[in-house]
């Protein structure tokens, strides 16, 4: 098969957003870490924490009396473990960390703590403190070793419960800006110009005052932690209230204003459909009009996109492969086969927003091929996880990348529910894929 490819897409960090080296126009997603991914036993020593960010930036305490404690018990946080912070001194570390952000960075962490004067997030090199989180009870940032201590009572992040913190800033304006569960609790100016030191050591759960030394067991941070996502940018509003709801999503946490959830609020929706939450949506500092879930891509169509507008979408983690093709009573007549994984999508909407569907064959089912006759291939929905499907009416459509059928759908058919690609003729169109070919395809996004 010759493939020749003028089309690409590159999201692979939480919610979407981002991808391991920045590329088409995606924030560069330098650290990901999830105690999900660990796989260890109820009560180990976490001697590595592995990173999910695509860059090897793994996380690591050769020490036992220092190293987190693997958790996952009945006080797990909505079914996920978390690493358990309670040793004196304990810090788990990458030295050097060759990504840290420099110029602008934003910091997602799902944790609970009781604690004060605590080193959350260190990072120290030629500089101490080049950046630190510091003190839960009243939340300081440092920046290339200088701090600033805000006025109080905000930002508090050691109520005891399981919390959102977002944390942002930048070197161009020295804007500092504090999140808790999707409210942004405090926001000040501080080191403009400044950057961060290149080439320290990252060290959560501990503060250095030397690059990997100097640590104290009065400032080790004692609690839990679930996930920490780091990007080597300052996120736009709307980069960071995607991510947010996807973790506010995968951990059952319920933001602090409601508006500022933007999935699963339908009637009709099925807590089941939390895997690869991802979204596209705009506020007016800047917006995301690209983003994948599973093996299905959602693009803002047409520039439709307006401030406040969001769509959101997920799966159930089906699996999705030729033995499990369905066939029942649910599809339409006409249509002979369909996907057995299907995508809950929720819009918020103020004056309309047209999307581009895009169905990747190859990545989407683990034997997936290559479509043929697109003509053939149709967009199902049904309001409901279960239930009959129709034939959604649809602009245009046609193949991208060879391995990719997409629909061009307007905001009169595009209604909250669950979506999955339908075939009307199982022989010459499989819903599965043929064997490859020689393909051009070449597509402008529109």
């Amino acid at each position: 098969m010759i493939l020749i490819s003028f089309y690409s897409f590159a999201q692979t960090g939480p919610g979407g957003i981002g991808n391991s080296d920045g590329t088409t126009g995606q924030p560069k997603n330098v650290l990901w870490l999830d105690a999900s991914s660990l796989g260890l036993a109820d009560g180990s020593d976490i001697a590595t924490w592995t990173d999910l960010s695509g860059n090897n930036n793994n996380l690591s305490q050769s020490t036992a009396g220092f190293t987190p404690i693997f958790q996952d018990d009945a006080s797990n946080i909505n079914g996920h473990p978390r690493a358990e912070f309670s040793k004196a001194n304990n810090r788990i570390v990458i030295n050097p960390f060759n990504d840290m952000p420099t110029s602008g960075i934003t910091t997602f962490i799902i944790y609970k703590t009781t604690d004060s004067g605590d080193g959350l997030v260190s990072y120290n090199s030629s500089v101490d403190n080049a950046f630190l989180l510091f003190n839960n009870d009243l939340m300081r940032t440092y920046i290339n070793g200088s701090g600033h201590t805000p006025p109080g009572p905000e930002p508090d992040y050691n109520s005891g419960n399981w919390q959102i913190l977002s944390h942002k800033w930048k070197s161009s304006g020295g804007d500092i800006v504090y999140n808790r569960d999707g409210d942004q609790v405090y926001t000040t100016t501080f080191q403009d110009g400044a950057s961060i030191p290149s080439g320290g050591c990252l060290a959560i759960g501990g503060e250095q005052d030397t690059q990997n030394g100097g640590y104290t067991s009065g400032q080790a941070f004692q609690g839990e932690i679930a996930e920490i996502v780091m990007y080597n940018s300052f996120l736009n509003s709307a980069q960071q209230l995607i991510v947010e709801n996807y973790l506010s999503e995968k951990y059952n946490l319920s933001f602090s204003t409601a508006g500022n959830d933007k999935f699963g609020n339908d009637a009709d929706f099925n807590s089941s459909y939390i895997y690869n939450i991802a979204g596209i949506g705009q506020e007016a500092d800047g917006d995301h009009t690209q983003t994948s879930s599973g093996g299905m891509y959602l693009y803002e169509w047409n520039s439709t996109l307006a401030n406040g507008e969001y769509v959101m979408s997920a799966h159930d983690n089906t699996t999705n492969n030729s033995t499990t093709t369905y066939t029942g009573g649910d599809l339409p007549g006409g249509t002979e086969a369909s996907w057995a994984r299907q995508w809950y999508i929720e819009k918020t909407s103020s004056d309309g927003i047209d999307v581009k569907l895009i169905f990747d064959f190859k990545e989407a089912l683990t034997d997936g091929q290559y479509p043929a006759n697109v003509a053939n291939y149709v967009l199902l929905y049904r309001s409901a996880a279960t239930g009959a499907y129709s034939v959604v009416t649809t602009a245009s459509q046609g193949t991208l990348d060879a391995d990719q059928v997409y629909f061009n759908v307007s905001d009169a058919n595009l209604q909250n529910g669950y979506y999955t690609i339908g075939t009307n003729d199982e022989t010459n169109s499989p819903v599965e894929g043929v064997a490859g070919r020689t393909w051009y395809a070449l597509a402008s996004g529109d």
